[in-house]
C-alpha cells in the first residue's frame, strides 16, 4: 500500500464520490462536481483498523496549485519548468512577452 491519505470512522464514511484530498462530497450539487477529476487513494478506516484504497476524485480545491513565480493559485498549470517551478496562464503569458521583447523568442508569422 500507498501512503495514508486520510482517515475514516466507519467504511460507510467512503462513497464513490469522495474527493481522496479533503474527503468532501464531489457529487453533482455538491459544489465540488465541476472540475473535479478522478484519483485514488488511501484511507485508514477505525472500524476493521486496515488500509483501504479508495477510487475517487480530486475536487477543484484540492487540484489547486500556487504558482511559484506569483503565488495565485491555478486549477491547470501553463508550465512546469525545467527547474520543477509552476506557473499560472498569466504569469506564463507575461514571461512569453518579456522574451518577445528581449528577441529571445522569435514572432511566429501567421
Amino acid at each position: 500500500m500507498s501512503e495514508v491519505n486520510f482517515t475514516v470512522e466507519t467504511l460507510d464514511d467512503l462513497s464513490e464520490d469522495i474527493c481522496v484530498g479533503c474527503t468532501e462530497d464531489t457529487s453533482f450539487g455538491s459544489g465540488r462536481f465541476v472540475n473535479r477529476i478522478p484519483a485514488d487513494g488511501v484511507a485508514y478506516c477505525y472500524e476493521t483498523e486496515e488500509e483501504i484504497e479508495v477510487d475517487g476524485y480530486l475536487c477543484w480545491e484540492c487540484r489547486e496549485m500556487d504558482c511559484d513565480f506569483c503565488n495565485n493559485k491555478t486549477l491547470e498549470p501553463e508550465c512546469i519548468n525545467a527547474s520543477g517551478q509552476l506557473m499560472c496562464e498569466d504569469c506564463n503569458s507575461m514571461f512569453i512577452e518579456h522574451y518577445k521583447e528581449r528577441g529571445d523568442i522569435p514572432e511566429l508569422v501567421s
